[in-house]
């Protein structure tokens, strides 16, 4: 059995995201659960936005970030959570110029830096063998 992870990226970039999710569940065999993506927080109260946010990361085996510019910072809020609760986290940073200004908590040794979501995918897919999480 694959795992399931959780996408933090910039809610301004969802339906591009959305197409990135999809390579990413193809090339791991993983799925992703974040609700946000399928657009039902669209006009929803920010704080029951929030506690789906929050369980999904809960229920995910990783987190997968996504980096690019966001209004709100809601993806490092995600990133602490993950931190906080041990998952397996996987920054994505596909623009290069990006790393002039480097989060610092993205420099700690349980967050593994790649440059690309297909790379991201190919993590998931060594945690599955690392792990035993293949059928």
């Amino acid at each position: 059995m694959s795992g399931k992870f959780y996408l933090a990226a910039p809610y301004n970039t969802r339906e591009g995201s959305l197409h990135k999710v999809g390579e990413i569940e193809r090339l791991s065999g993983w799925a992703c659960n974040a609700r946000w993506l399928l657009g039902i927080h669209d006009g929803k109260e920010p704080d029951l936005c929030a506690r789906d946010d929050y369980n999904d990361l809960r229920d995910a085996d990783a987190l997968v970030l996504l980096d690019g510019v966001s209004s709100t910072g809601g993806k490092w809020v995600e990133l602490g959570m993950a931190i906080a609760l041990g998952k397996k986290i996987i920054f994505v940073r596909e623009d290069a110029n990006l790393l002039t200004n480097p989060p610092v908590f993205c420099s700690l040794p349980e967050v593994i830096w790649v440059s690309s979501h297909q790379t991201a995918a190919e993590h998931l897919l060594m945690a599955n063998l690392d792990e035993g999480l293949n059928d």
